[in-house]
C-alpha cells in the first residue's frame, strides 16, 4: 500500500494573499485519503492490530488517532516542553510513538485528532478560559460538556502546542474538531471571559484558522478541520462561526460531517434522511463543491468527508457505507474518514487491497 504524501504536503503561506487571509500553497495528496477513526481506548487495547491489518489488507490508507481522552485530558505521554507542562499524572496510550511507527510499518498515515474548544480537563486547570453561567460555575451544553473561550489566546495557543506535539511524535497530519462556538443547551447564559459579544463569531473562528495556517501550516505540518455538514449549505455562520468560504483558504483539508442521521427530518425531501446516505451526501456536497469551485484556486482545500458507519436513524449496512463512499467520489471528493464511536467498522464494506 502506498503511504499518501501527507507527511509531503507543503502548508506555506504566501505573501500573495487576499486582504483579510494568508492562502496555503497546497500539494495534492498521491492518493486520496480513507482512514477509519479510533479513540485513545481502542488505540492503547489490544484491538489495535485490527486496524493495523486493515491498513495491510483493506483499501484504508489511514488512522485517525485522538490526542485526548473524552474529557479533554492528554491520553498519552508528552514530549515537547509546552504540553509536558500539562502532562497527567496517568494516560491512557502508553507507547504512543511505537504505534505511529507501527502504522507506517503497515504502509498508512497517522492523523493526530484534536477537540479544540470542548475540553473539560483544560478548563480544570484553567478555569479563566471556561464559559460560565451567571453564577460562576462552568456553563455545560445540554450533553454536559464544558466548552472554552474561542477568543482565548491560551486556548488557540493550546490546540497551535498540541499541533507541534503531533508532529513531533510523528503523525503525518493534525485534524482539528469542535472549532466552533457551542451549538445547543442554553446558550443564552453563557457568559464568556475572552470574546466580546459584538465580534461575529465566523471572525473569531476565522481568527483561529489564520493562526493554525500560520503557526502550523507554515511549517509544513499538514492540517484538516472538521465542519458540520450543513456549512456547505448554510451562507451563514449558523451561529457557531462556521463558514465553509471563509474556513477554506486555512487548511489543506476541509471534512464536512455529512452523517445523513444528523440531517432534520425533510431535508431534501427525506422524512429520514439517515435511510438516504447517497443521496443526502451527494446533495450536501455537489452544494459546497459549487461554491468552493468559485473560490480562487489557491483557496480551494481538499474535501474529505466525515461519514457514518454507526446506527442512528437507521441500522447502517455494508451497502449504507458504501453509498456515502460512492457519493464521495462522484463529487471529486479527496477520500473519506469512517466514524463509529467504539471502532467497530463494517470490513465488508472496504475493498480489498489490491495485489
Amino acid at each position: 500500500m502506498t503511504l499518501p504524501a501527507i507527511a509531503l504536503s507543503l502548508s506555506l503561506l504566501t505573501s500573495g494573499a487576499a486582504a483579510g487571509h494568508a492562502s496555503l500553497m497546497r500539494v495534492a495528496d498521491a492518493e486520496p485519503v480513507r482512514a477509519v477513526y479510533l479513540t485513545t481506548g481502542l488505540t492503547a487495547s489490544s484491538r489495535f492490530s485490527t486496524y493495523l491489518d486493515l491498513l495491510k489488507t483493506s483499501e484504508v490508507n489511514a488512522l485517525v488517532i485522538d490526542l485526548k481522552d473524552p474529557d479533554g485530558r492528554l491520553g498519552f505521554r508528552p514530549v515537547t516542553a509546552p504540553i509536558r507542562a500539562l502532562a497527567p499524572e496517568r494516560y491512557t496510550i502508553k507507547d504512543l510513538p511505537r504505534k505511529i511507527d507501527a502504522i507506517h510499518a503497515a504502509g498508512g498515515s497517522a492523523i493526530a485528532r484534536i477537540a479544540v474548544f470542548q475540553d473539560h480537563w483544560f478548563s480544570e486547570r484553567f478555569p479563566s478560559e471556561a464559559l460560565r453561567n451567571a453564577s460562576g460555575v462552568p456553563w455545560r451544553d445540554s450533553i454536559g460538556y464544558v466548552w472554552l473561550d474561542a477568543a482565548s489566546p491560551r486556548v488557540v495557543q493550546y490546540a497551535v502546542d498540541l499541533a507541534h506535539e503531533a508532529a513531533t511524535l510523528g503523525f503525518d497530519e493534525v485534524n482539528f474538531d469542535y472549532i466552533r462556538f457551542p451549538s445547543d443547551g442554553a446558550l443564552k447564559k453563557i457568559v464568556y471571559p475572552h470574546w466580546d459579544g459584538t465580534t461575529p463569531k465566523t471572525e473569531v473562528v476565522r481568527q483561529f484558522a489564520e493562526t493554525i495556517a500560520r503557526e502550523v501550516g507554515e511549517r509544513g505540518i499538514r492540517t484538516s478541520a472538521d465542519v458540520f455538514g450543513m456549512s456547505f449549505y448554510a451562507l451563514d455562520g449558523m451561529g457557531i462561526g462556521q463558514h465553509l468560504e471563509t474556513l477554506a483558504p486555512y487548511f489543506d483539508a476541509l471534512a464536512p460531517m455529512v452523517y445523513p442521521s444528523h440531517y432534520g427530518s425533510g431535508f431534501a425531501g427525506f422524512t429520514n434522511p439517515a435511510e438516504a446516505p447517497y443521496d443526502v451526501i451527494d446533495r450536501t456536497l455537489e452544494h459546497g463543491m459549487k461554491r468552493l469551485a468559485e473560490l480562487p484556486e489557491e483557496d480551494r482545500p481538499a474535501v474529505r468527508p466525515w461519514l457514518q458507519d454507526f446506527n442512528l436513524g437507521a441500522v447502517y449496512t455494508d451497502a449504507m457505507v458504501r453509498a456515502q463512499m460512492q457519493a464521495v467520489a462522484d463529487n471529486g471528493g479527496a477520500g473519506w474518514m469512517l466514524w463509529n464511536p467504539v471502532g467497530r467498522y463494517h470490513k465488508q464494506a472496504l475493498r480489498e487491497e489490491s495485489p
